[in-house]
């Protein structure tokens, strides 16, 4: 037998063969298809990166410790910033500087901002449209607190879970003034918005609340 005769069989039992072998992988990839090698596994795939997602929620009910009532509650007696009658002019002010506080991450000890859970008005519950003061899940759920929260007290628990820091002095400018911006710029429009469409809260967009319980 000539050399050329042996090679073009060797060709052709090689051709034979791979057939057979694709043969075999598709009737396997048919019957199991999760035999089939994962596209995700692949070294530079960025599917296969560390999803962000996964980091620990500050808002999920399982994320740290018992919040203290006493500790959002306005105590009674406690003096407020600028007691008494504010101008246009000093609440405008305080709706603008509260507007940056809201955008804030040094505020928190966990380096998110107020933003970070609620960049747009979508990311709201639509609790939220509810006249304060009234229930508020999240204070049930961390510090079995059942009762109506203010808009202001809802604030300082969120810097004091969400945000991992501390709440303000109740006296503070900043107090008033991340309590005005989302009087007027957050919750005024939200509950505006719910009461000419109440459909919109169940329909306000595909994004879903990364705090959300």
């Amino acid at each position: 037998m000539s050399l050329k005769t042996i090679l073009g069989t060797a060709m052709l039992m090689l051709l034979v063969s791979t057939g057979q072998a694709q043969e075999r992988t598709l009737l396997m990839a048919s019957n199991n298809p999760c035999s089939m090698k994962n596209p995700c596994s692949m070294k530079h795939n960025p599917c296969s990166m560390k999803n962000p997602c996964s980091m620990k929620n500050p808002c999920a009910s399982n994320s740290g410790q018992f919040i203290d009532p006493a500790d959002y509650i306005r105590p009674v007696g406690s003096k407020r910033y600028k007691h008494g009658h504010i101008s246009k002019r000093t609440q405008k002010k305080l709706v603008q500087y509260g507007k940056k506080l809201f955008n804030d991450p040094s505020l928190s000890g966990n380096g998110i901002s107020c933003s970070s859970c609620h960049a747009t008005d979508h990311l709201f519950k639509a609790s939220f449209a509810t006249p304060y003061p009234h229930k508020v899940q999240m204070t049930a759920d961390f510090s079995r607190y059942q009762k109506p929260v203010e808009l202001e007290e809802f604030v300082q628990f969120c810097m004091l879970k969400p945000m991992a820091s501390k709440a303000f002095p109740w006296k503070s400018k900043e107090l008033a003034a991340l309590t005005a911006y989302m009087e007027e710029k957050k919750h005024k429009p939200f509950m505006q918005m719910a009461m000419a469409n109440p459909c919109a809260l169940k329909h306000r967009g595909a994004m879903k609340n990364p705090c959300a319980m």
